[in-house]
């Protein structure tokens, strides 16, 4: 190993630049799958109709909310909701009454890493108006970035009448509303659009990024193992004079590259895993929304798995040439 240093830490680079394409590969599938999951688990209620006016329904079950876009100061739009103190369908939400005290979501305060207490400031698009907010709590809402409010601060806050409202949740559709009257509707394959169109768009490409990682796994430690192997020829051929077997001889050189192999692997795999973590919130921060970080907990195992796959596949190879290494070549150079 020793003797080696210098090809084993250069081993040591390529398998952390194979491991880092190949965890980017891996982890971006369960990532939206995970999004998914949490949104639908967290989906406030099947239909959220936006009035472009007040409308009356006797629509059992229906609640009256209000809600708006404002942006932060980097321009990225945020959704407000104001809605009933008792909200039945914000079951866990413990909507603040104080006066500008809000919830905001968990990716909301994750993204722009804001703790309870603290300040955010919102504005109109297109005007100078500002408002700005004392973070009471969060709310499990990953489908949006948004902010959650009394109606009662809401209306007082944007200067509406008590008693409007521009929006109901509900779990059925809304069949004596005027479709024209009718802004939006928002349902499940709205708030997982992002997901879904990440996943048709990025899926092949991950595939073939897992290809190229598993590709450069053995390029790697095939090249590596191939000049260990040919800068010891001499003394493979020398220990086969001495009556080892071309496995024993193979086993010398091999399973040190195999023992470094492990090594590198274990250092490597929670390496990637930060510097993933730091590029993946720097990145996030020029999209809009926010998707959780989540790497599946097989992704690890895979991971190392892969490798010593890999290397096992180089190893046979290696065996061969070991095999065709004859015992005359440490007599011919000795003369």
């Amino acid at each position: 190993m020793f003797q080696n240093i210098s090809a084993y830490l250069t081993l040591f680079l390529g398998v952390f630049f194979a491991s880092f394409l190949l965890f980017f590969g891996m982890m971006m599938s369960p990532l939206l799958q995970n999004f998914k999951t949490e949104v639908i688990n967290s989906e406030i209620t099947k239909y959220q109709y936006i009035l472009k006016a007040p409308v009356q329904t006797e629509t059992k079950g229906a609640e009256k909310y209000a809600v708006m876009s404002l942006q932060t100061e980097r321009g990225e739009e945020i959704t407000v909701y104001g809605v009933e103190e008792d909200s039945t369908y914000l079951k866990d939400a413990k909507i603040p009454s104080g006066k500008n005290k809000v919830l905001l979501s968990d990716g909301f305060l994750e993204k722009y890493g804001l703790k309870e207490g603290e300040k955010v400031t919102l504005e109109k698009k297109y005007e100078d108006d500002s408002y700005t907010f004392t973070v009471s709590g969060t709310y499990d809402y990953p489908a949006t970035l948004s902010v959650f409010m009394s109606m009662e601060n809401f209306n007082r806050i944007f200067d509406y009448d008590e008693d409007y409202f521009n929006g109901y949740f509900t779990d059925k559709k809304l069949k004596d509303v005027d479709s024209n009257m009718v802004a939006s509707i928002i349902t499940r394959d709205d708030l997982t659009v992002i997901a879904d169109q990440l996943e048709d768009s990025m899926g092949s490409m991950m595939l073939m990024m897992c290809g190229f990682a598993v590709f450069l796994y053995i390029l790697v430690i095939y090249l590596l193992a191939k000049m260990i192997v040919e800068k010891n020829e001499q003394s493979i051929s020398m220990i086969k004079i001495l009556g080892y077997s071309d496995r024993e001889a193979g086993s010398l050189y091999n399973r040190a590259t195999g023992a470094m192999l492990v090594i590198s692997l274990l250092l490597v795999i929670p390496i990637c895993d930060f510097t993933m973590r730091m590029i993946y919130y720097v990145m996030m921060q020029e999209f809009n929304g926010w998707l959780t970080y989540y790497i599946a907990p097989w992704i690890y195992p895979a991971m190392f798995v892969t490798g010593i796959v890999c290397y096992l596949i180089v190893h046979m190879i290696q065996m061969k040439r070991i095999r065709r290494i004859p015992m005359g070549r440490a007599l011919k150079d000795m003369e």
